[in-house]
């Protein structure tokens, strides 16, 4: 299956020229038929998912448009990609990064993880006690390109009574945590962490 850009061609007949046609229409139809529902009703031309490549330099917006989305890496090692949308008026990170993984926290500060330098987000860790109930933490951070703030979020327990179950600090780029007051150390935490470009 050939795409012929220029189609009908006029130096042949029509009986030639069917065959470049054709293969014109088998192409349209499945490449349409990777991200889109094509010759189905009723979502004919409607998206499956939408597929794209991350794009370096940033794309501008084009002429008589209002904006523009695009994927684009991070820039690091890892060069993990998320999704942007530029206007006239700034640049948005609508998809964020994530994170996740387990660790055991201590009586005293151990390491959570590294974040990436110029992002803000959250953190969101939690543990499965022996009895089935759920034990939570929150917070929140935001990092320079030498170091970070971060702090954790005090919750309300069905007591009504204010807990700090996790304590959180930081060494350069790096996210520590340790447990909070009456909570035992040495257990493993669950932890779900989402982050934006500043």
């Amino acid at each position: 299956m050939t795409w012929t850009s220029v189609w009908p061609q006029g130096d042949l007949s029509v009986k030639a020229n069917e065959s470049p046609g054709a293969g014109n229409t088998a192409y349209i139809e499945s490449t349409m038929k990777l991200d889109h529902h094509w010759n189905t009703t009723p979502l004919a031309g409607r998206h499956l998912q939408v597929n794209m490549p991350k794009q370096s330099p940033t794309p501008g917006i084009a002429t008589g448009c209002d904006g523009v989305m695009y994927l684009k890496g991070d820039g690091t090692t890892s060069d993990t990609v998320q999704g942007f949308y530029d206007n006239v008026i700034n640049t948005y990170q609508f998809i964020p990064a994530f994170l996740a993984g387990s660790v055991v926290v201590g009586l005293s500060f151990g390491d959570l993880v590294t974040v990436p330098a110029g992002v803000y987000g959250d953190i969101f860790m939690f543990r499965t006690n022996a009895n089935g109930s759920v034990t939570i933490q929150t917070g929140s951070f935001k990092s320079t390109l030498t170091g970070l703030a971060v702090v954790a979020n005090r919750m309300t327990n069905p007591s009504s009574s204010q807990i700090t179950n996790l304590i959180f600090d930081r060494s350069s780029l790096k996210i520590l945590v340790k447990t909070g007051s009456g909570i035992a150390a040495g257990n493993t935490w669950e932890y779900r962490i989402t982050y934006r470009a500043i």
